[in-house]
């Protein structure tokens, strides 16, 4: 979806509520699976006001209202969008962005992505603590366990 988008022209933000701390690590990350939002809306490589971090191509909110921090960002930049398309697995964030959206009259469209549902009812702390460990590279829950094996043979 990104690339398709983004061969089209359509500009393109990536939006999260990890910390701005996690900037460089979640950079890294995308990279590492091809994905960057370079080029994107705002002309500006780096912007931080109000504990919320644009960094190349990504709004980094710390936890903040992801409605509230977009709209913030894009009356920081002077652009207001003919319309929003929004891919998130959380359905309340959706909510947050489409209200706050809804008030300046911007169209917005919602995708709820709900794959990692079914990982949280699976989530192991042993292996997201390997995945930690791993941070500037994606691994699957797969090779985590490897690792983890790895670890736990060695000791």
């Amino acid at each position: 979806v990104v690339h398709e988008s983004q061969k089209k022209g359509c500009p393109l933000l990536g939006l999260t509520v990890r910390n701005w701390d996690f900037s460089l690590f979640t950079l890294e990350q995308l990279a590492s699976v091809h994905i960057s939002f370079q080029p994107t809306l705002a002309n500006k490589k780096m912007l931080f006001s109000n504990d919320i971090l644009f960094r190349d191509g990504i709004l980094f909110t710390t936890g903040f209202h992801k409605g509230k921090a977009l709209l913030s960002f894009l009356q920081e930049i002077s652009f207001i969008p003919k319309r929003i398309v929004m891919i998130d697995d959380s359905m309340k964030h959706l909510q947050n962005v489409e209200e706050v959206l809804q008030e300046k009259h911007i169209p917005f469209l919602g995708l709820h992505y709900r794959f990692p549902e079914g990982k949280v009812k699976r989530f192991s702390p042993a292996i997201a603590d390997m995945e930690w460990k791993y941070m500037r590279k994606i691994l699957s829950d797969d090779q985590a366990k490897a690792y983890l094996e790895k670890d736990l043979q060695s000791k």
